[in-house]
């Protein structure tokens, strides 16, 4: 810890001008754009973002401070849905990442945000009295060691909720597991998302740990629970009268994976007619019209494929599509529920997405080989029993072990009412939301 603070402002200094350089380098500029933008938003005319909040907003009640570095911040949604149902307490997010800014602004009961401090103690500190936060609530695994030095100092409880550590991750060996130890002792409570969680946390020596699960269960179950907007049903609507009557829902697609994916869609069109309704990762127009060219050369014809936006277009309904291609944003969650298999992308190219939605919606969900990064895509491949044949999730190494298990998938799927039974194992994973909920009241902060 002593020398993280001995060094961190040289550091911050190196990144600040490196941010300088990349931002007025032509060649580098867009490129590099996500880095020099997580320095520039957190200064506006030289000051620290943060100093725009203006308190006064807070009405004089101390706030609920919730930090989420990016896409953490889905595991804090449910939490302040739940925290606004119970009480009108500020709420005040902070982040990490640029990626989630609008995000966080927009969403329902955020009472006001700003990127964090990128952990300089003087900032933290100018932090803390500028806004006096009463209670710190980090989202899965993001605790800076000067943010959690400066609440703990503070006399701020502190929570890390969702936690989950890998005793092969960066942070668990070398110099960095000293600051790792150093930094989650001086936390108030963590709760874990399971026992091996907290037995990673106890070969710290942090023992101020409980088993609480995951809160992203409680967000993808919520979110499939709400009605779509009027436009989504709209647009759901004229996909459904567009597909067969089973379909095979492909969400976040790469390049890497669409060979494969389409491959074994393909050879699988005689014994179980289907919609393979594709959902790229990005909707670029050169990587739209790379699918639809695999997709030909896979023996799918013109008249049996379209985009979603040339379906609306046309006002009326293809004749039951092969191949839908989504070319659209925002409607994932939604398809899912369209399904009963699912394929999940980034699998095939580096690390896959989430399988949370499909499992939520009761797919039963393939992944390629490259998914050992997502705990429930490996969780999920022990249900419901390792011995069987056909797991809730499984994995496929290329196109023809994809399309030998998507055989067996549509055979499942045919004879088992496994959304049921999928959706059931969700459920049991739900209710990590409560806990921290539950803390908040025992320190009566709402």
């Amino acid at each position: 810890m002593i020398m993280y603070r001995a060094f961190h402002p040289m550091l911050l200094a190196l990144y600040g001008t490196l941010a300088f350089v990349l931002r007025r380098t032509p060649v580098l500029r867009e490129k590099t754009r996500k880095l020099w933008m997580t320095w520039d938003i957190r200064y506006i005319n030289g000051q620290p973002a943060f100093l725009q909040i203006e308190p006064a907003l807070f009405k004089g009640e101390r706030p609920i401070w919730i930090h989420a570095a990016s896409g953490e911040f889905e595991y804090a949604k449910p939490i302040i849905r739940e925290i606004r149902n119970l009480s009108q307490v500020p709420i005040l997010v902070t982040y990490f990442s640029p990626t989630y800014a609008e995000n966080v602004r927009k969403f329902p009961g955020v009472t006001a945000s700003a990127p964090l401090p990128l952990d300089s103690r003087d900032e933290i500190e100018s932090f803390i009295q500028h806004l006096n936060p009463k209670a710190l609530l980090i989202a899965r695994t993001d605790a800076w060691p000067n943010t959690v030095t400066a609440a703990h100092e503070h006399r701020i409880p502190t929570l890390l909720f969702s936690a989950t550590f890998h005793d092969q991750s960066k942070r668990m060996s070398g110099l960095a597991k000293r600051l790792t130890r150093a930094t989650l002792r001086q936390l108030s409570l963590i709760q874990c998302v399971s026992e091996s969680d907290r037995e990673t946390l106890a070969s710290l020596g942090v023992t101020q740990t409980v088993i609480a699960g995951d809160s992203r269960y409680d967000q993808v179950l919520q979110r499939l629970e709400m009605p779509p907007s009027s436009q989504v049903q709209g647009l759901l609507s004229s996909i459904q009268k567009s597909i067969k009557d089973r379909a095979l829902i492909a969400g976040s697609v790469w390049s890497e994976d669409i060979g494969p994916l389409i491959s074994a869609s393909r050879e699988n069109q005689i014994s179980t007619p289907h919609t393979l309704i594709l959902v790229p990762h990005e909707n670029s127009e050169s990587f739209l019209r790379e699918i639809e060219k695999t997709c030909l050369t896979a023996g799918f014809t013109k008249n049996s494929m379209a985009r979603l936006s040339k379906l609306n277009a046309s006002g009326a309904a293809f004749e039951k599509l092969e191949v839908l291609i989504v070319d659209q944003i925002g409607l994932l969650a939604e398809l899912y529920r369209l399904g009963d298999i699912a394929f999940v992308g980034g699998s095939f190219r580096k690390t896959v997405h989430s399988v949370m939605e499909p499992l939520a919606a009761g797919c039963l969900t393939i992944v390629g080989p490259l998914f050992h990064n997502n705990r429930e895509a490996i969780e999920f491949q022990r249900e419901p029993d390792e011995t069987a044949s056909l797991t809730y999730v499984t994995s496929v190494s290329n196109a023809d072990e994809f399309s030998r298990v998507l055989t067996r998938a549509w055979a499942a799927v045919k004879t088992s009412d496994f959304k049921t039974a999928i959706r059931k194992e969700v459920v049991k994973r739900g209710g990590a939301t409560a806990h921290v909920v539950r803390w908040l009241k025992n320190l009566n902060l709402i």
